[in-house]
């Protein structure tokens, strides 16, 4: 059903009422969803259910998209969520029947928490709206599907591949260097991007969601390495660190993403790279882009820890080394609660802050800025540095999970 001038109409004028009741709307979507459709469980991560963070997403974008339904050509705050969501539903092989699917069931819930004020009216220019905008993210997806397979080496959601090396990188960290079972091409992923594990069912859990890991190998590898930290309520993390073995099989996803090294900006622009924790995998990899593209510019990476327990020996190494090479760059370390033992370690210590970084890179403000860390660590820096006068189009970031509400 194509979306009127009537609908639009009708739309713009619930959405306030939506935006009041959407919370509990996405809340009950959910649990139908999963009741109604089990099948739709495996592409769904339980702990952004739990923790409540996946359905806040969905709340926020739906309110948005119901504010701004009348300005959907080219709305670029429209466009990046729909590159940011197709990217990941293609990493998860997301067809077109599972929009059906959501769209049945939130229309479902939309009845149950309004109740008689969704009207027969109502009921259809929602409808109209929700199929416009599964018509947009279907359609971007059919074309990431097309280029994926379209590239030398290229495939579509899973093949197999064999662990060649795993590598600890402290006692919570372990890399994955994979190179494909078959032996043929590997396609070269951009700086930045992730692929997904396809691990499918695990012992006495049943149906596993695929699960995104950045891609921290130099784009251009013969093969990709992931770095995964263990998180003791991750059942996927502790299965790899646990189970995943040299010369074992893994099933992965071509590489998907959207948050990429800027390459135009790299050589007209300085850049600053500031991770945290495990965060340093996308840009580390962003890295060796930004020093053969950027190697004119000035480059700042900031890498910030707990503690000398937490660093990640190798990948340490590695942005040391590349930045060495690059010559016109400040490599610095950041502890946030650093040991005795810690001592010439690092640079930096406490919190990393914004007056902290800016310090580092001379004050420079018209650089281009990645950022990727913890959930803390990004809401922390990110608001900090556009009060500091980093505009906000030269801020690039990705949070792991859900995205934050109000960053």
């Amino acid at each position: 059903m194509a979306l009127t001038p009537a609908a639009i109409k009708i739309v713009k004028a619930t959405a306030p009422v939506v935006a009041q009741h959407v919370d509990d709307i996405t809340s009950v979507f959910y649990k139908m969803m999963f009741q109604r459709n089990p099948e739709v469980l495996k592409f769904f991560n339980p702990s952004h259910q739990t923790s409540g963070e996946q359905p806040r997403a969905l709340a926020d974008a739906v309110v948005a998209y119901a504010l701004n339904i009348d300005h959907l050509q080219h709305n670029p705050a429209l466009n990046h969520v729909v590159e940011l969501v197709a990217q990941k539903h293609v990493s998860m092989g997301i067809q077109p029947a599972q929009y059906d699917v959501v769209g049945e069931n939130l229309m479902l819930a939309i009845g149950k928490v309004l109740g008689d004020a969704v009207t027969p009216e109502i009921a259809d220019a929602w409808t109209r709206a929700y199929g416009t905008l599964a018509g947009i993210f279907i359609r971007r997806e059919e074309q990431i599907y097309a280029a994926q397979r379209a590239v030398k080496g290229g495939w579509n959601m899973g093949r197999k591949f064999r662990v060649d090396k795993r590598v600890e990188e402290n006692a919570h960290i372990c890399s994955f260097y994979m190179k494909p079972e078959d032996g043929g091409a590997l396609p070269t992923h951009e700086g930045g991007q992730y692929t997904a594990i396809y691990l499918k069912t695990l012992p006495n859990l049943g149906l596993i969601a695929p699960r995104n890991y950045s891609i921290s190998s130099r784009p251009g590898s013969d093969h990709y390495r992931i770095s995964v930290r263990r998180d003791e309520s991750g059942v996927v993390s502790s299965h790899l660190h646990r189970s995943l073995l040299q010369g074992q099989a893994v099933e992965i996803a071509p590489p998907a993403g959207e948050f990429v090294l800027d390459k135009a900006a790299a050589k007209r622009r300085p850049m600053v790279f500031l991770a945290g924790g495990i965060g340093i995998t996308p840009l580390l990899s962003m890295l060796h882009e930004a020093a053969v593209v950027g190697k004119d510019q000035h480059i700042t990476w900031i890498h910030a820890v707990m503690s000398g327990e937490f660093d990640p020996s190798n990948l340490r190494q590695e942005c040391r080394d590349l930045l060495r090479q690059h010559g016109n760059a400040n490599c610095l370390h950041a502890y946030t609660s650093p040991r005795p033992e810690d001592s010439g370690k690092y640079d930096i210590a406490g919190l990393l802050t914004a007056e902290k970084v800016l310090k580092a890179c001379n004050n420079v403000t018209d650089a281009d800025f990645y950022v990727c860390g913890p959930r803390s660590f990004m809401v922390a820096l990110i608001p900090a540095l556009k009060e500091a006068g980093v505009p906000a189009e030269n801020l690039h970031f990705e949070f792991f999970g859900p995205k934050v509400r109000g960053i």
